[in-house]
């Protein structure tokens, strides 16, 4: 019974941070003006993520979500507008594929449908992976759409445990306000951080000032 109730905590405690730091990301976006808010926000989420998860820190709420917010917010738009670029072009090639009736255009439909999908996987892992490293644009962007080849296995599990989130919100949309946002951060989170081994970074990162140790494996 002690069991139970220790895990009931602890469910409790993660519920209630989910839910704090959704009402901050939406907060922190509309600070912003929404387009250049929400991807500072958004890495701003990964980064007390991986402190709670990985370093086991205790997290000044306000005060840690702001400093990742302010520290990522050119880094994080130029990371996150180019995906957004990306997925454009992809899509608009799509819609110029569609115009063809051939079996070329047919195929190349098909295949440029099938990138469209790998690009919004690797998209969503883009903020977790942004934590994790002190690297280039150009260099997150590979780490990026490498990921789902190098971590197939995570790679399914996470789209598994999408499509279990979409459907669950799709009956239970109320919740979107309250823990939408951070309840797919803290799924990407919980899928992906654990396959980081453990190294010293030699640049400070960008949230901490201090060299800290990384969960890989």
């Amino acid at each position: 019974m002690q069991g139970f109730y220790e895990k009931f905590n602890v469910f409790g405690e993660w519920l209630y941070r989910l839910v704090l730091l959704n009402f901050l990301w939406i907060g922190f976006s509309i600070l912003g003006a929404g387009i250049l808010g929400v991807f500072p926000a958004t890495a701003a989420i990964f980064s007390l993520l991986r402190k709670w998860m990985l370093q086991g820190k205790d997290v000044k709420l306000l005060s840690d979500f702001w400093q990742a917010y302010r520290n990522s917010f050119l880094k994080a738009n130029v990371l996150g507008y180019g995906m957004v670029v990306l997925w454009l072009i992809i899509w608009a090639d799509i819609q110029l594929t569609l115009q063809s009736t051939s079996l070329i255009g047919l195929v190349m439909t098909f295949i440029l449908f099938g990138v469209l999908i790998y690009v919004s996987i690797s998209s969503l892992m883009g903020f977790a992976i942004y934590v994790h490293y002190e690297l280039t644009i150009n260099q997150y962007f590979l780490q990026m759409l490498k990921y789902p080849i190098t971590h197939v296995k995570e790679s399914f599990i996470l789209i598994a445990a999408l499509l279990i989130y979409c459907t669950m919100l799709y009956y239970g949309s109320s919740i979107i306000p309250f823990i939408g946002v951070t309840l797919l951060g803290f799924v990407i989170a919980k899928v992906m951080f654990p396959t980081f081994k453990v190294q010293k970074r030699k640049n400070s990162t960008l949230y901490e000032q201090q060299r800290d140790e990384l969960l890989y494996y």
